[in-house]
């Protein structure tokens, strides 16, 4: 299955589920993703990686969207927006990997504003991205198809088609 393939059925899966199980989901990949951003902030010394994890703490603790505090949520999307880095400025990989990972977080804050599922698929598609990167960095000779089926890519898919699959039974149970 290629991520384009992955995508259409991600965007079905998304749909069935409220948005707890969708804000799990995309706490999981945000926490992935976090190491990039620590990494890069740290390699640069620039952003702000605390900011970062404050906001996936709040989408933690808020995740059954009871009592949300939205001024908050507001505030902490203007903070992750002002340290998003910018490819002008950093234009290699690693800010490429933190512009992912902060992205992700600004995605996951723009659901709780305003539901919108999308939200959680750009999420997916920022990992994949950040995946893509890895691995043309190491195997840049690779064409289209071969990274379209690559272990890395597939192993990915899975990985999230497993998070659905478990969002679900768990809500049935």
């Amino acid at each position: 299955m290629t991520v384009s393939e992955f995508t259409h059925l991600l965007t079905l899966h998304l749909n069935g589920l409220n948005n707890e199980q969708a804000t799990d989901f995309a706490l999981n990949i945000c926490r992935r993703l976090l190491p990039e951003y620590i990494d890069f902030s740290h390699r640069n010394n620039w952003g702000d990686p605390q900011l970062i994890e404050d906001a996936i703490s709040f989408c933690t603790q808020n995740r059954t969207f009871q009592n949300v505090e939205f001024e908050k949520v507001k505030n902490l999307h203007k903070g992750v927006e002002l340290v998003i880095p910018d490819m002008d400025d950093f234009g290699d990989f690693d800010s490429s990997y933190a512009l992912n990972a902060s992205c992700a977080v600004m995605e996951l804050l723009e659901f709780f504003l305003d539901g919108d599922k999308t939200h959680i698929l750009n999420i997916s598609t920022y990992i994949f991205d950040s995946l893509d990167f890895k691995i043309r960095e190491t195997e840049p000779n690779l064409s289209k198809d071969q990274l379209d089926h690559h272990f890395e890519i597939n192993k990915e898919i899975n990985y999230q088609l497993e998070l659905i699959k478990n969002s679900v039974t768990k809500s049935s149970i």
